[in-house]
């Protein structure tokens, strides 16, 4: 029994029967201090109690089973003040909200003795703990109405930018997708918050009755209590993504025949259909179909590299999409880590997201209209006799910004980037320069919006598009743009590769190594002066007095390379060259 066993023994004569000696054993409820209130199981078995909603002197405790079966309370640990909450971390560790404190605290291991680690700053109120798949912490913070990731870099664990979702979080769980579900008690609401190459965002609200908690079903589903409608809820949620893609030619010339296995989970409702595509050059197709495999035909076999996606569909939804790609003779390409579809032909669907992870893309066609502006010859992107590849439409062409190292081929003395911003300008992003001798350079940079060019120093526009491809197939009228950002390397150095930042807004589609000629063009002019009070002359850039002003309003012209008692000397980078304006005269006694 739930609360162990109770033997009595009574004596009886011809008088009567005794009163009853008692004994018990079992599972006799352990005591506390004060009422406990969160639970969590240790990886070991053990089970972990947070008390001190009374007190305010917040304390948790393992409960260890000994050698012969008895369940032991041991030394409480002090933590903040009103431990509201316990999960359990990847690593082991025990994990505690507290709730008056506005703190999350790590306890862990360090040879049998448990320690509590210094508290980590959240929002106010944190009332809710989830593991995520990767082993970040997740905390519902139920007076600010947000949700915070905890996530650990090089052994430091630092709460992110809070999550806004509806009133009074209270609950979470993890999906097994690795999505995060909570319960917000306030609105009546259940919320997913999902990962979108890197950005975490809360969608559209389900409604529910005063929502108390949340759990996992092992089909996907998430299911929630109903505090004040005396019910539990199931709610179904789209399914995992289709499994084990696999590619062969045939059955007959032109064909190539893919299969795939149901998805490990289908979020609590069977799935309806499947929906296949295959890219190869500019061909597209789609096909949905209730079975396992699919045949697509139009193929010229042996010419290029083949992209297939699959994605599931049952009542509550789309899954997310599974990729596999082949090269001319068939083989598997490897899926590379920070990639996506950013370019696509005409009509043709966006994939897992497309460019700005709304589903839009740069359209092939326009890329290559040199009437609006596009710089697209083939398969590369052309400027200034400098050409960068882009890949092919409707495959993986573009690498969102993660941190990653890129080795770099080729030689030159300047590199240039070509790519984008989305979710406006992105400012002051730091790109790290490896160079073969070991040494390092940092590049910073600002990236302009793909849709809002903002004129930044060491941008240029490099293709320009007057509409662009949609999710659907469809196109819209939203002028758009690729930029280049060159970087004149030191004056000797081999480049050998290159750190992106981590902002998964920054999208770079290629990149390449070049050098540049010296052309001496003779200045016979002044048309940049330093500053207004400094003309040298009436003549001006445009024979009628006006300069060019190389420092206006403290926003310098490029960059001063050198500078003297009569001239600065400045220089600025555009599509990957080197341009020096010249002498600025900065005094006005340089009127000649």
């Amino acid at each position: 029994p739930a609360n162990g066993y109770l033997f009595s023994v009574t004596a009886s004569n011809a008088e009567g029967t005794s009163s009853a000696a008692q004994d018990s054993f079992g599972r006799a409820p352990i005591a506390f201090a004060e009422g406990p209130w969160g639970l969590a199981t240790g990886l070991d078995g053990s089970i972990w109690v947070a008390q001190g909603m009374l007190s305010g002197s917040g304390t948790v405790q393992q409960i260890l089973k000994n050698d012969n079966g008895v369940w032991t309370a041991q030394t409480a640990i002090g933590v903040g003040s009103w431990p509201i909450a316990l999960t359990t971390g990847l690593d082991g560790s025990i994990w505690v909200a507290n709730l008056a404190s506005n703190t999350v605290q790590q306890i862990v291991n360090d040879n049998d003795v448990w320690t509590a680690q210094a508290a980590i700053d959240v929002g106010n109120g944190p009332s809710g703990l989830t593991t995520g798949l990767d082993g970040s912490i997740w905390v519902a913070n139920s007076d600010v109405n947000t949700v915070q990731q905890i996530v650990n870099d090089n052994d430091v664990w630092t709460a992110q930018t809070a999550i806004g979702v509806d009133s009074s979080p209270w609950g979470l769980t993890t999906g097994l997708d690795g999505s995060i579900w909570v319960a917000n008690w306030g609105q009546n609401t259940v919320q997913q918050i999902v990962n979108d190459n890197g950005v975490w965002t809360a969608l559209a609200a389900i409604d529910v009755v005063k929502p108390s908690a949340l759990t996992t079903g092992l089909d996907g589903s998430i299911w929630v209590a109903n505090y004040d409608s005396y019910s539990v809820q199931q709610i179904i949620a789209p399914p995992d993504a289709p499994v084990a893609l696999a590619a062969v030619f045939g059955p007959a010339l032109g064909e190539m025949t893919l299969g795939w296995q149901r998805p490990v989970s289908d979020g609590g409702s069977p799935v309806i259909s499947y929906t296949a595509t295959v890219a190869q050059g500019e061909y597209f197709q789609s096909v949905t179909t209730t079975d396992l495999s699919c045949v697509f035909d139009g193929l010229t076999l042996g010419s290029g590299s083949t992209y297939f996606t699959v994605t599931a569909t049952n009542f509550a939804g789309l899954s997310s999409t599974t990729t596999h790609q082949v090269d001319a003779a068939g083989n598997t390409i490897p899926q590379q880590p920070h990639t996506g579809v950013g370019i696509t032909t005409d009509g043709s669907l966006a994939i897992n997201g497309g460019f700005d992870r709304a589903g839009n893309t740069y359209s092939w066609t326009a890329l290559g209209d040199p009437a609006s502006g596009g710089a697209r010859s083939g398969s590369t992107l052309v400027s200034g006799g400098l050409a960068i590849d882009i890949g092919i439409p409707n495959q993986p062409d573009f690498t969102w910004a993660a941190g990653q190292t890129i080795e770099v081929t080729g030689s030159g003395s300047v590199l240039t980037l070509a790519g984008a911003a989305v979710n406006g300008g992105q400012e002051n992003q730091q790109f790290t320069l490896t160079f073969t001798d070991g040494s390092t350079a940092t590049w910073t940079q600002s990236l302009s919006d793909w849709c809002d060019p903002s004129a930044y120093p060491n941008e240029s526009i490099l293709s320009t598009q007057s509409y662009r491809n949609t999710a659907s197939g469809g196109t819209d009228a939203t002028t758009n743009h690729v930029y280049s950002y060159g970087y004149t390397l030191p004056e000797g150095k081999t480049l050998k590769s290159i750190t992106l930042p981590n902002n998964p807004n920054v999208r770079i589609f290629g990149a390449a190594l070049s050098d540049s000629t010296a052309v001496d063009l003779s200045w016979n002019a002044y048309g940049l002066v330093v500053a207004n009070n400094q003309v040298p002359n009436r003549q001006g850039f445009d024979g009628h007095g006006n300069y060019y002003n190389a420092n206006y309003e403290g926003s310098a012209l490029g960059l001063q390379a050198s500078s003297n008692s009569n001239f600065d000397y400045m220089q600025i980078t555009w599509g990957g060259a080197t341009f020096d304006l010249g002498p600025a005269p900065n005094r006005r006694s340089q009127s000649n």
